[in-house]
């Protein structure tokens, strides 16, 4: 069962028997891991507009995971 998204309902707390959405996330060390960069590297590339989009939670940044997958396959060399 899919559960339905409303964009009526932002900022409203799902009741209990509501499942809860969430996406797998990166923050900025487990992505410089995984393409073997430096964290200032990827600090650069958001400076510039380079990369998947980023997102700033607090003081943190986070990378949804399904984006930094779409960034891979864009820019996979065939």
């Amino acid at each position: 069962m899919k559960p339905k998204v409303d964009a009526d309902r932002q900022g409203v707390v799902a009741s209990p028997e509501e499942p809860v959405i969430t996406y797998p996330v990166l923050d900025e060390n487990q992505l410089s891991l995984r393409w073997n960069l430096s964290p200032k590297t990827l600090q650069k590339w958001r400076s510039e507009g380079i990369g998947p989009p980023a997102w700033h939670l607090n003081r943190s940044v986070r990378y949804l995971l399904m984006e930094v997958e779409a960034f891979e396959r864009k820019a996979r060399v065939t």
